[in-house]
């Protein structure tokens, strides 16, 4: 049985912070095809109903846990990557500091992503994108050279045409695939 609480004692009451953690773990079983749609509204339906760990419990227990995120205990340490899931919902989200690669999962969802702040590690900055039937809106610094390898079906992609005009920046590289999905990337202003 995977969970969050097997140490804990199964009749202590559900936190709102435990809940959270549950409902992450359900947005990532539905992103990565492990629940569908109706699976992953019921068990959130049941989620904010239950009232003990047990009840949590059972809603995962079919379920690998997802993968914690290291804490960053130094300011110079990297970001090696940083991820981004986004399940019937819309997120703003700001990426600062060292960043050697960034990937976002969007499913029925709007993600705006500003990554003009990221400072690449080895000049360049991999980002990948997965989405459905969403849109995607990511900024990048205004210096920074683009390249586009992202797969679209019946979608639509923007991506800012030429070379930056002033002094060349990081590389953002584009990767992943979208499925009617409408992805914008524009530059920051100067």
């Amino acid at each position: 049985m995977n969970s969050f609480f097997l140490n804990q004692s199964a009749n202590l009451r559900a936190s709102d912070t435990d809940r959270q953690r549950v409902a992450e773990q359900l947005n990532e079983a539905l992103v990565c095809g492990r629940l569908t749609l109706i699976e992953h509204e019921e068990r959130l339906e049941n989620l904010y109903r239950a009232k003990t760990l047990a009840e949590l419990n059972l809603l995962t227990a079919d379920l690998p846990l997802i993968a914690a995120h290291p804490s960053v205990s130094s300011t110079s340490a990297v970001n090696r990557a940083s991820e981004v899931h986004v399940v019937l919902g819309k997120i703003h989200r700001t990426l600062a500091g060292p960043v050697e690669a960034a990937s976002a999962s969007v499913m029925l969802g709007n993600l705006v992503w500003d990554l003009s702040q990221a400072a690449p590690v080895n000049h360049e900055i991999r980002v990948e994108v997965a989405a459905v039937c969403s849109k995607v809106i990511l900024t990048v610094p205004s210096n920074a050279v683009l390249i586009d390898e992202t797969q679209v079906v019946l979608g639509k992609i923007r991506v800012p045409s030429g070379m930056p005009q002033k002094e060349v920046g990081p590389t953002i590289r584009l990767m992943g695939n979208t499925v009617l999905t409408k992805l914008v990337i524009r530059r920051a202003s100067p």
